[in-house]
């Protein structure tokens, strides 16, 4: 018998071909060959007249070019070389795993691949291959691609007219249902591997500069103000994204609602760069005023399945590349006062507003273009002004930018273009186009200053909340809708009443979240509880051990077991919330869900996709608030941020105490009145022109840079009086700070340390030689504890706290003493508050290091985010990290609010005591003595010896 022999190597290359043939020769059998879509690792028949998708594609299709780039992919996949064995390389893109695309339509690319072929019909892929196609991008390759050289035009992807097919079956799982039966938008997705120029976009809609929906399910709702010819235009939605590595496109969604109306709902498929979408939304869906827009996201792992993987998952929207393309262009014509709303804010949620006033330095203007600032803040409701004070006419600005021209006849009539003839006969308040500010700017003006005074009070008219008049809710919907409901007394606050329906949910960590206000003179820091009716239910596959978590404030409130098996039903179950956990101002409130199953501990594959539901919160679920002890204190500032206590109760004017009069100081007071007034629902009469000799008895505030600042007001705030001379001098990093320090000198400061402390290792490992453990364990509790005596009392203090809830900081008789507070060169701003001499009325401090800083770093603690961290009795704000360090209350008097009757006066009495034990231990010891002398007496009296 003849043997056939191959030389080495070359066997494996003839299997190869002969394969092929063998591929080739029999495709006829069945019909005409035709080019095949290879499906990568697909073991399931494929499908050529419809597409069963089974989870959708895990990139967004591209706008301009002919194929996407996969997940995981570092580079754009370049045409890969033929590679060895594979004889004919198919024209047909392989599909990558996960696609929803259906095999039967050929790729655009398909005619250029063939044309270079010379027309001839490609072979047929063979089963099972594992080697890329020409024109496939390949999944999962994170190894550097050459780049294509391009062989022909590529077709682009046309705009689409209606809503594309959904790549899932999978449904999402909706915090807001939208509205049946409503038009939904037209998705035009974009992938892009960076953020897009925002060019394009006339109208900006995120109230943060970063806005993030974090979890498996979450959701972020705010208001959008348009004017009726904006509305009337339709508009196209932009929304640029960025989601997390971890999240599984098939399973996770975007969804966008306008009005209850969705006009987006795309998978998140962009974890290697920022997409843009687009949605265009009707005129029938916008409407004149405020437009509620919600962002909810449902997100799922790829592969775990544990609880700790769901805090991997985030969507990050882009705030440059999001907002709304008005279909006629931005108009910018406002007609009345009540369009002020419309002026919007810019890529950072940030709205300019500029006063022009040529006089401004003047005391006398400056409390008017104050006053002008906060009637503004109230009847625009922008989320977060920021003023600049000028004389001159500026350089026009950029979206989000309001001018406000101020002045008599005479002095606008320098400064406009075309001046209204108005402002000479009498008071003025309307829209002027000027030209050199890039649009309109609204104009306050008259004869005189009385007449300009009426225009003011004109802006003001019908936003100013009277003093002591009722107040039903906190104005938040610019930047968190709905407004937060107010509890002023005993009351309930249902879901429903905050806008939040009832949930279902087949995760495994669950999260809602809603915001009530409460008023500034609320005083339950250590007495009292609310209570949570809860109206829940879980399934029999939720295992023991899961709970419902109730958070106030960012702060684990209380908890509810699950600790048994079998399902269960919450009705109305009464869940305690201690009122310590609450503030004055906006409360933000979550209810989260820790949800375990069986089939999250095994985690087969597949796992983490929605599957049936295994919990529900209904949203009769309520928060219902008992009667609390109403009484003012202060130094504290988380009133001054909750509601700008003590401040919006005072009917005379506030002393406003400026480091220099001049317009950089005015435009740091005026975007903190702004703040200010907004918080309070009030303007705030101030007055600029008093000194700090004569502020006397007044309430007052004092602003300006350390060294500007009067003699011995930084002290009656907390501040060390050397901060005056250190605090400015100092840059941002000293030469003597470690952070500003060369690299080798902290590397040689290392080396010499470490030789010295090898010496001391040598010396001490040769007399620890042979020691026994206990012996090592009586030098660790040494150095640990401070030796035997300090540790056994502080494992005392430490089992007390524990048992008890008592600290050993409670138990002093007085308050400690106050240290001076030294800002650190990082320190940006300090806002602390303290008493006036006599221990009467606050006295409210923000100070910087420079004037430079007093003014950029008031711009941006006043963002809504910030500022709600702003308390205790001082607040340090870093620019460089965004952080906001406070310093808790020492000591405080009490400001009354209320009338003290003996139910007010009980709850005052109650939570005062609780805060002070040795104080309640003294008069229940005091009581017990009264008590046995007046028995003993009685006894004497009535009684009769044995």
């Amino acid at each position: 018998m003849m043997r056939s022999t191959f030389p080495a190597g070359r066997g494996p290359r003839v299997a190869a071909l002969l394969l092929a043939l063998t591929g080739t020769l029999a495709a006829p059998i069945g019909g005409t060959a035709t080019a095949q879509t290879a499906t990568p690792f697909d073991m399931t028949p494929e499908e050529q007249s419809a597409p069963a998708p089974i989870a959708p594609s895990t990139t967004a299709p591209p706008a301009a070019a002919p194929s996407a780039t996969p997940p995981f992919q570092a580079s754009p996949s370049a045409t890969p070389a033929t590679p060895p064995f594979q004889p004919s390389p198919s024209s047909t893109p392989a599909t990558p795993p996960f696609s929803a695309a259906p095999s039967s339509s050929p790729a655009p690319s398909q005619a250029p691949a063939q044309a270079q072929s010379g027309g001839q019909m490609a072979a047929p892929s063979a089963p099972f291959q594992l080697a890329p196609n020409s024109t496939a991008a390949q999944p999962f390759n994170l190894a550097p691609q050459a780049q294509p050289t391009p062989a022909a035009p590529q077709p682009s992807f046309p705009t689409a007219t209606g809503t594309p097919p959904a790549p899932s079956a999978i449904p999402m799982q909706s915090a807001v249902p939208p509205r049946p039966n409503a038009p939904a938008g037209n998705a035009v997705p974009a992938r892009t591997g960076a953020p897009g120029s925002a060019t394009a976009i006339n109208r900006f809609i995120l109230p943060d500069p970063k806005l993030r929906l974090n979890g498996e399910t979450a959701s972020r709702a705010w208001s959008v103000f348009l004017t009726g010819d904006e509305a009337a235009q339709g508009a196209d939605l932009n929304i640029g994204y960025q989601n997390a590595i971890f999240d599984m496109p098939e399973a996770s969604r975007l969804q966008v609602l306008i009005n209850d109306v969705q006009v987006l709902d795309t998978p998140l498929a962009s974890g290697n760069g920022i997409s843009k979408l687009t949605a265009h939304v009707g005129s029938n869906v916008l409407r004149s005023g405020p437009n509620t827009v919600r962002l909810q996201a449902t997100q799922r792992h790829r592969t775990d399945c544990t609880v700790p993987s769901t805090y991997d998952l985030w969507t990050d929207i882009d705030p440059k590349s999001t907002g709304l393309v008005l279909n006629g262009g931005r108009t910018q014509t406002l007609r009345t006062l009540d369009d002020l709303p419309a002026v919007g804010m810019d890529a950072d949620g940030i709205t300019t507003v500029r006063i022009i006033a040529p006089s401004g330095e003047q005391p006398v203007v400056g409390d008017r273009l104050l006053r002008t600032v906060q009637a503004i803040s109230l009847r625009a409701r922008f989320p977060h002004p920021v003023v600049v004070v000028t004389g001159t006419l500026p350089a026009p600005g950029g979206p989000g930018t309001l001018n406000v021209v101020v002045g008599t006849g005479t002095e606008i009539g320098n400064l406009l273009s075309s001046p209204p003839a108005e402002a000479s006969a009498h008071s003025f308040i309307g829209y002027v186009d000027e030209p050199r500010l890039g649009g309109q700017a609204l104009v306050i003006s008259g004869p005189n200053w009385s007449d300009i005074d009426a225009g003011i009070e004109q802006l003001a008219a019908g936003v100013s909340r009277p003093i002591g008049a009722p107040r039903n809710a906190l104005d938040t919907a610019p930047y968190q809708a709905p407004d937060a409901p107010f509890i002023a007394q005993k009351g309930s606050v249902s879901l429903a009443d905050v806008e939040v329906p009832t949930q279902e949910f087949s995760g495994r960590r669950f999260r809602t979240e809603f915001a009530v206000g409460v008023p500034s003179d609320f005083y339950a820091q250590a007495y009292g509880i609310t209570l949570v009716h809860l109206d829940a239910a879980y399934t029999a596959a939720v295992l023991p051990g899961s709970h419902v978590d109730i958070y106030v404030n960012g702060q684990i409130a209380s908890t509810v077991p699950i600790t048994s098996s079998g399902g269960g039903i919450f009705r109305h179950f009464p869940v305690k919330v201690p009122l310590r956990n609450f503030k004055p101002g906006l409360n933000q409130i979550a209810i989260e869900a820790i949800l375990r199953t069986q089939s999250d501990e095994e985690c087969a594959p597949g796992a983490t996709l929605p599957g049936d539901s295994r919990f529900v919160l209904f949203n009769t679920t309520s928060l219902d608030m008992p009667n609390f002890a109403r009484i003012g204190r202060t130094p504290d500032l988380s009133g001054l941020s909750g509601t700008a206590f003590p401040y919006n109760l005072t009917a005379s004017s506030i002393a406003l105490v400026l480091g220099r009069h001049d317009l950089p100081s005015y435009s740091a007071a005026a975007t903190l009145l702004a703040r200010m007034a907004h918080d309070a629902g009030r303007v705030l009469s101030v007055d600029s022109s008093v000194g700090a000799n004569a502020v006397g008895n007044r309430p007052a505030i004092f602003l300006g840079s350390a060294g500007q600042l009067p003699q011995g007001i930084l002290p009656v705030a907390g501040v060390a009086e050397s901060a005056r001379a250190s605090w400015p001098a100092a840059p941002a990093s000293v030469p003597n700070s470690p952070e500003a320090r060369p690299y080798d000198s902290v590397l040689q400061d290392f080396r010499n340390r470490q030789e010295q402390g090898n010496g001391q290792t040598a010396a001490n490992q040769g007399a620890l030689s042979g020691t026994s453990n206990a012996d090592i364990l009586a030098r660790w509790q040494g150095q640990v504890n401070g030796g035997a005596i300090i540790g056994s009392i502080t494992r005392f203090e430490n089992w007390f706290k524990q048992t008890f809830d008592i600290s050993a900081s409670s138990l002093r008789l007085g308050a400690p003493p106050i240290v001076p507070f030294q800002p650190s060169p990082q320190t940006t701003l300090v806002i602390a508050q303290g008493l006036n001499p006599d221990r009467t009325v606050p006295w409210t401090l923000i100070t910087a290091g420079t004037q430079e800083q007093l003014v950029g770093g008031l711009a941006e603690i006043t963002a809504p985010d910030l500022w709600s961290q702003v308390g205790g009795r001082l607040t340090a704000y870093r620019t460089s990290t965004r952080r906001v360090d406070v310093l808790p209350v020492a000591s405080y008097i009490f400001l009354p609010t209320q009338p003290l009757g003996f139910s007010n006066l009980r709850l005052i009495a109650a939570n005062w005591l609780s805060m002070n034990i040795v104080a309640y231990a003294l008069v229940l010891a005091g009581f017990c003595v009264v008590l046995g002398i007046s028995t003993a007496a009685l006894l004497k009296l009535m009684g009769r010896r044995t």
